[in-house]
């Protein structure tokens, strides 16, 4: 199995853990709400944010690799279809750039939190830079994923030449 499909899978099977623990911990919550409201604790909502904010920023990845991300319909219907193979490359540099840019960001808050111990509110005092952590993370994996497309983008306007068969014959 290639690398790539073992990563995939990886992801999809933590993200689908990560959704079905925050939907387990709902559906206890709203048993409890309604049944035993004493034994609700205070902590089942934001273990349920925290989860979900890992599933997605995880997926995100996946979903640019798969061409599956939110984007402008709008352009490939006003411009020409020649024209529409520089606007992916464009698209593909200006996701790097975002990326890359939360990505440094994020560390940033992560380095922050996690000097300054940083807990969250509840009685689990649960440490935030584990949660910030899910932001660089992401934002990683789908930098690496928009560079895969800029290649497959360059690649187009040049014809279909493959660009690591050009490296390694040189």
């Amino acid at each position: 199995m290639k690398l790539s499909a073992v990563y995939e899978k990886s992801i999809e099977w933590i993200a689908g853990a990560c959704a079905m623990i925050a939907l387990c911990i709902v559906c206890i919550e709203v048993f409890l709400r309604y049944f035993f409201p004493m034994l609700l604790p205070d902590w089942g909502r934001e273990i349920v944010i925290y989860l979900f904010a890992w599933a997605i920023m995880l997926v995100g990845g996946l979903l640019i690799k798969e061409d599956r991300h939110v984007r402008a319909d709008l352009v490939n219907e006003l411009f020409p279809e020649a024209s529409l193979k520089y606007f992916d490359v464009i698209v593909a540099l200006i996701g790097i750039f975002f990326c890359v840019a939360l990505t440094w960001f994020g560390v940033k808050t992560v380095l922050f939190a996690k000097t300054f111990e940083e807990v969250s509110d509840s009685s689990i005092q649960f440490p935030m830079y584990l949660f910030y952590l899910c932001l660089p993370v992401g934002m990683l994996f789908m930098s690496l994923h928009y560079v895969n497309s800029l290649v497959k983008a360059i690649q187009t306007i040049l014809g279909g030449v493959n660009i690591q068969q050009e490296a390694d014959h040189e």
